[in-house]
């Protein structure tokens, strides 16, 4: 399968598997929320193996999704806070350069345990790295420059409804792309497929991987609700900005 025939599509299997067929260079940016390792039941598997295993796991789709990412791509890896303190040296040694870190603040988290520490958890850590050199981001009304987003866990009540249990919100997800540029935004464990929409809704083209068959259906109903998008054009690179022009914009 080409890669035109794969994109704006949800296609089901694992995800360093599937990666594998995609060409070189091909996606513009990544979002995604790997497994935390913490039980959650994913319908067709349970989260939970041995650390050691659980970061070769990571490893093992960092590396090809280093790959497949164009020279100056963005990867924003939304992780839990277990996961904050190794991730980065994983990342790294795949190839990635550190970027940034970003906070996702929630104030409705959904309680599915007894509080662990002296504090509840509100917040996830959203980890931006770079592949090349950076290059300027795009402007748009549907963000903004801050280094962290207080958006809510979506529930069932909410329009978007809760159906997957380690959803995301649309709109955190489009927050984070509308300031990125690319044109081809893939998430490897899409889920319910928010990042999909998101991408979507901005006019984006999407490719998203899930291993359970249940929740690629999930994802291609809730994306079917959302306009068409435009026809497929593999983006040229952009050329990186100068170290000069990085300075005057981070002063």
């Amino acid at each position: 399968m080409g890669l035109e025939a794969m994109v704006d599509t949800v296609l089901c299997g694992d995800a360093i598997e599937v990666m594998k067929s995609l060409p070189d260079e091909s996606v513009s940016c990544i979002v995604t929320s790997p497994p935390y390792n913490i039980g959650l039941d994913y319908g067709i598997c349970r989260d939970l193996i041995p650390h050691d295993e659980f970061v070769e796991f990571q490893e093992s789709w960092l590396g090809e999704a280093y790959r497949v990412s164009e020279d100056t791509a963005r990867m924003y890896v939304i992780v839990s806070e277990n996961m904050l303190f190794w991730f980065r040296n994983s990342a790294e040694a795949r190839g990635w350069r550190w970027g940034q870190l970003l906070s996702w603040c929630k104030p409705n988290p959904v309680q599915t345990r007894r509080i662990s520490g002296d504090w509840n958890y509100m917040t996830e850590y959203i980890l931006l790295f770079r592949k090349g050199k950076r290059t300027p981001m795009d402007s748009s009304g549907d963000s903004h420059t801050f280094n962290w987003f207080i958006v809510a866990t979506p529930q069932s009540n909410f329009t978007e409804k809760r159906e997957h249990p380690a959803q995301l919100p649309i709109l955190l997800c489009k927050m984070l792309l509308a300031r990125t540029p690319g044109g081809l935004v893939l998430d490897p464990f899409c889920g319910s497929g928010s990042v999909l929409i998101a991408a979507r809704t901005l006019r984006k083209h999407w490719l998203g991987i899930d291993l359970n068959p249940d929740y690629c259906e999930m994802a291609r109903r809730r994306i079917a609700e959302v306009p068409e998008a435009l026809p497929f054009e593999p983006t040229k690179n952009v050329d990186p900005v100068s170290q000069e022009t990085m300075l005057e914009e981070d002063e």
